[in-house]
Parts: C-alpha cells; structure tokens; sequence
C-alpha cells in the first residue's frame, strides 16, 4: 500500500500557513483600523486646540477603547489650569501613552507571546539535532573488513579444490559459522543507519516547515512594526514591542534553516556509512554463497 504520510505532513503544513495568513489578514486589518484614529486625532492637536475641539473629534472615534480613555485624560493635556487650549507635548503623549496600553494588552502582547513560543518550539527542535546521536561504526567496519578478508584467504585456495578432505570441509564449515555472525552484525548495523537516516529526514523536514511559518510570520511583524512604528514614533513602547517580536520570529527562521542544513549534512554523513555497511554485505553475501555451494557438492576423501 502506498504511504501517504509525506503527503498528509505536507497538506497539513499548507492548512496551518492558510489558517495563519486568514488570521493575519484580520489582524493587520484590525490594528489598521487603530492606527487610522490615532494619524487623524494627532493631526488636530496644536497650541490652538482646545480640549472641547479636540473632544469633538475623538467622539468620531468612540468604538476604539483607547480614545475613550485618551478623552477622560483630556482636562489634564491643558497648558494650565486656568485655559482649555491644549498643551501639544502633553496631548501626544498621553494619546501615544492610550495607544500603546491598548495595542500591548492586545496586539502587542499576543505578538511577543507568540514570538516567545515559536522562539521554544524551534529551540526544541535544535536541541534535537544538535544532540542528535551519529553512532561511530568504524572501529566496527574494520573488524567486520577483518574477517571478511581472513574468510577469503582461507576459502580461497579450498574453493578451486575438486576434493576436500574432513579438515578442510570443517575449515569451511567454521567460515560460514563466521560469515553468518558478520551478516548478522552487518544487518544491525544497516538498520540503526536507516533509523537514523529516517530521523534526521524528519528533523530537516520538520525545520524547513517550522522555517517558512516562522518566515511567515516574520513577514507580518515587519508590516504590523513599520505601520506602528509610523504611527506612534520608532521609540514607543508598540513600535518596540512589535520589533522585538519581529526580531525574534526572524532569529527562529534563520535558526531553523541553519539546522535543517545540520541535518541534510547528518544525512549525508549517515548515507555515507550505509553505502560502506551495504558493500560489505554484497562481499558477505557473496562469499558465504561461493562457501555454500562449495559445502553442498564436495566430494569427501578420506
């Protein structure tokens, strides 16, 4: 039966990136919504406003809970006690100050709390490939070469004989008993390779994954930071937290890619040592056949 399972991991992946791009539409879509107040609302302030003027246009924006807020603090934006006309240094940092509570208790908390996230997820995975175990076969491969060469030097001069007496039959006999203990090894060895080539398999493909969402969502930070960023000024607590986040998504990307490459160059080292492990066993392979048919149409002088 055929396996589905890379086919099945695949279309998973690209529902997740559909479900994450339908989200982030309607995110940037709601944080625009935000923004658009917040330009129109800090065009209007200057030395010549007046809280009541200001008021007036900020009623227009009354479904945003943060210009509700920025109205209640209004009184105190005035350049003193004694006149409602507006003090522009104070009115902009206490419109900024309404913004950024509302955008980090929403917005800007769910970016960092998702960028922190992905941040230990993609950790995890690295962890996984930088402890990932390479098991040393060649101490293993010598001996295993070893034997290999030592069966030949003996079956060699009994395999052209027409007629083999007791020793030399019993001397065969020992050899294939060795042949079949380093087939045995061979096959051990062959799967523990494949296991670990199937494993790093799932580690690079799991962090080439993990790198196009991470890229993703990356891409979106970077949209949501610029377009705070112009809002509310590069220094405001939004614009930092939407780049820190941004920056932590992009270090989880180039992380991921990094050890998807650790992994592909694992592969390469495991399939290197297979290919070895596979030759010996055609050498096995053949000369415990040679032994075999030689065993089965002796001729015993005694």
């Amino acid at each position: 039966m055929e396996d589905f399972s890379d086919f099945s991991d695949q279309s998973s992946s690209i529902c997740q990136l559909w479900n994450k791009y339908k989200q982030s539409e309607q995110t940037l879509h709601q944080i625009d919504q935000s923004c658009r107040p917040f330009a129109l609302i800090k065009q209007c302030i200057n030395s010549d406003t007046t809280v009541q003027d200001l008021e007036q246009v900020c009623k227009q924006y009354e479904s945003e809970n943060w210009v509700r807020q920025f109205i209640k603090r209004l009184s105190n934006c005035t350049k003193s006690s004694t006149t409602t006309k507006l003090d522009p240094e104070k009115a902009n940092a206490t419109l900024t100050t309404c913004f950024d509570d509302a955008f980090l208790n929403s917005f800007g908390l769910k970016m960092l709390l998702n960028s922190l996230q992905s941040l230990f997820q993609s950790y995890r995975a690295w962890n996984l490939i930088n402890t990932f175990h390479i098991p040393c076969h060649e101490k293993e491969i010598k001996r295993i070469k070893s034997k290999l060469e030592k069966c030949a030097t003996i079956c060699d001069p009994l395999l052209g004989l027409t007629t083999l007496n007791t020793q030399q039959i019993e001397k065969l006999q020992s050899v294939q008993e060795i042949l079949n203990d380093v087939k045995e090894r061979i096959e051990t060895i062959i799967d523990d390779l494949k296991n670990k080539i199937a494993e790093a398999e799932k580690h690079r493909s799991n962090n080439y994954v993990s790198a196009w969402m991470n890229g993703f969502s990356t891409l979106l930070n970077v949209i949501i930071w610029n377009k705070v960023a112009v809002t509310t000024g590069e220094y405001s607590r939004s614009s930092l937290t939407s780049g820190a986040s941004t920056l932590i998504q992009a270090g989880c990307t180039f992380g991921d890619l990094i050890h998807a490459g650790k992994a592909n160059h694992l592969i390469d080292q495991l399939q290197e040592i297979l290919n070895i492990m596979e030759d010996l066993q055609k050498d096995q392979q053949e000369l415990s056949k040679q032994v075999s048919t030689k065993l089965s149409n002796i001729n015993v002088h005694i």
